[in-house]
């Protein structure tokens, strides 16, 4: 249960400070986190991330939600490795683990199937769903496809990682 809370403590903490850390690399020198806040009506978010999108460009805007996402990713890989490299290290919780960090991507690919990405008119903080905004608006892509293309690689991506774990775990 302990690594099951520090797993998903770290995978928000992670995954906010890929955000902070991608606006910085970007010029928003303004992005800070919080890990909880609260708002009037009680609880606002948890792993709340804000920065300044009137100094961005394009593409800016476009990687500073994908950083939260990017972050835990690269989290999962190279735990991944280290759990290949070093034996001892695998033990029965690095499914905990590395589960965590995974889920982050298909959370963020449902947040996004969730969201009426059509409706969107400014940043709205639901990762995926404003990538998906910025790209259909910016393209003239519609939502119909960005969607379904949007599921089938996050798929694609979560059987060829869960695929790789189960090879190191299983070594």
């Amino acid at each position: 249960m302990l690594v099951l809370l520090l797993s998903v403590f770290l995978m928000i903490n992670l995954h906010e400070l890929g955000h902070t850390a991608m606006s910085w690399v970007l010029g928003g020198h303004s992005a800070y986190y919080r890990l909880v806040e609260f708002g009037p009506h009680g609880l606002r978010c948890i792993g709340c991330n804000h920065y300044d999108v009137t100094g961005l460009g394009y593409w800016s805007r476009v990687l500073v939600p994908l950083g939260g996402v990017l972050a835990t990713q690269l989290v999962f890989w190279v735990s991944l490795y280290l759990l290949a490299r070093y034996r001892r290290l695998r033990r029965a919780y690095a499914w905990v683990w590395l589960g965590m960090f995974l889920l982050d991507a298909a959370v963020q690919t449902l947040q996004a199937l969730l969201a009426n990405i059509a409706a969107i008119r400014a940043e709205t903080g639901v990762d995926l769903a404003d990538v998906g905004w910025l790209i259909c608006s910016r393209y003239g892509i519609s939502v119909l496809v960005f969607k379904p293309a949007l599921l089938f690689l996050t798929v694609i991506y979560l059987l060829y990682a869960l695929r790789r774990v189960k090879d190191v775990l299983s070594l």
